[in-house]
């Protein structure tokens, strides 16, 4: 958990976990070609140390002609994706000239595009997984021009958080008492974001809970949450 500026100025943010699928994504030493690459020539890739992102690296991608189906770039994700999934690819870029990116796994999978402009800007690609195993995702542009790619992210979700390399695990936040609340008296308030898990009826879904003693007796319990009537 770490503060960020909010809606309403400071606020606290806490992560879900996540794995970045993409091999060393901060740009830094020689690439490696087996995660980074390009098929039919089609580009030339490198690692950029004087084109920069707020200070880390960037990959060079060169065109060497129209991208396309079998002319594209290659990042192989360091995981075999799972099959008719969506997975998210995020990362800041510019151009040389404005160029529109499509992002695609191979075996039938859906592709999307997003218009690259010559500012650097975060972007995020949803891309759904074929129905066969694939494990390259496999982006290209439609010009012969130049991009840059910093911070890259590619996770199993169907949006994006915030970068990281490796694995973040779940992060919780915790609140000390001693000295600071009266368990006797005070009101909880916050702002909640109400995502499609939250809302799924399968089983109760809960916002927060609060329990003094013996969860399974319920003593003394503060929680929100709905059933699987949906009812809150």
């Amino acid at each position: 958990p770490r503060f960020e500026d909010g809606k309403f100025g400071k606020a606290i943010m806490v992560e879900e976990g996540t794995e970045n699928l993409l091999r060393e994504p901060l740009f830094n030493g020689v690439l490696d070609t087996t995660y980074w690459n390009a098929r039919n020539a089609a580009y030339t890739l490198s690692i950029d140390a004087n084109t920069k992102y707020m200070g880390y690296n960037s990959l060079k991608i060169v065109a060497n002609k129209i991208g396309g189906v079998g002319s594209d770039i290659i990042m192989k994700s360091t995981q075999m994706p799972t099959i008719d999934t969506d997975y998210v690819f995020s990362f800041y870029a510019k151009a040389s000239e404005p160029v529109k990116l499509t992002v695609r796994w191979g075996f039938g999978a859906t592709r999307n595009s997003v218009d690259i402009t010559t500012e650097w800007q975060k972007y995020s690609v949803i891309s759904r997984t074929g129905s066969q195993a694939y494990q390259d995702l496999l982006p290209y542009f439609d010009k012969i021009a130049t991009l840059w790619i910093a911070l890259p992210q590619l996770e199993q979700k169907p949006y994006a958080t915030s970068f990281i390399v490796g694995t973040r695990s779940r992060e919780s936040l915790t609140i000390p008492t001693a000295g600071v609340l009266n368990p006797q008296e005070g009101t909880v308030e916050c702002w909640v974001y109400v995502n499609s898990l939250i809302r799924n009826n399968n089983v109760n879904r809960y916002i927060f809970a609060v329990s003094d003693g013996n969860w399974s007796g319920s003593p003394n319990t503060l929680c929100l949450r709905h059933t699987t009537t949906g009812y809150w």
